[in-house]
């Protein structure tokens, strides 16, 4: 389960190796970053998704 983090960090899950088969959570990891502030002419998009079962 993900933690819950500030909101001036990122979160992204990036593929760590392309699965062979059935996908593992090894073929994946989680990166969090600083998020950086937008230059002029720039703007920063919060995109919230998830869903509830």
């Amino acid at each position: 389960m993900l933690k819950r983090v500030e909101q001036d960090t990122n979160r992204r899950i990036v593929l760590n190796s392309r699965p062979v088969g059935a996908i593992k959570e090894a073929d994946y990891r989680l990166e969090t970053a600083e998020i950086a502030q937008p230059e002029p002419g720039q703007m920063l998009v919060c995109n919230h998704s998830g869903s509830k079962t």
